[in-house]
């Protein structure tokens, strides 16, 4: 019977190990990830865009936050799609 102890208590001992093993694991992954942007970020991005670019569609400012509740409902609110997201919007660029 005390074999079975023995055994139970290095089952249970082996799994705290691991566990613990896990848990390191875990944040170390946490403490290394990357910060994402986050939306404020990319609308920062996007004003920066606008301001620069709203003069070569013929159009001002007030069209800023409609132009870019559309971006985000088509999910080109990331910088590289910005011109893609106006141009769906249905403004061209006039030279």
């Amino acid at each position: 019977m005390s074999k079975k102890r023995l055994n139970r208590e290095e089952q249970i001992e082996a799994v705290q190990s691991k566990l613990d093993e896990a848990r390191q694991a875990r944040l170390e992954f946490i403490k290394n990830k990357a910060p994402k942007k986050v939306d404020s970020d990319f609308k920062v991005s996007f004003q920066e865009f606008w301001a620069q670019n709203r003069r070569s569609y013929g159009k001002g400012k007030e069209l800023e936050e409609i132009i870019w509740l559309h971006l985000k409902a088509i999910k080109h609110d990331k910088p590289e799609l910005f011109e893609a997201g106006i141009k769906h919007f249905g403004l061209t660029k006039i030279l």
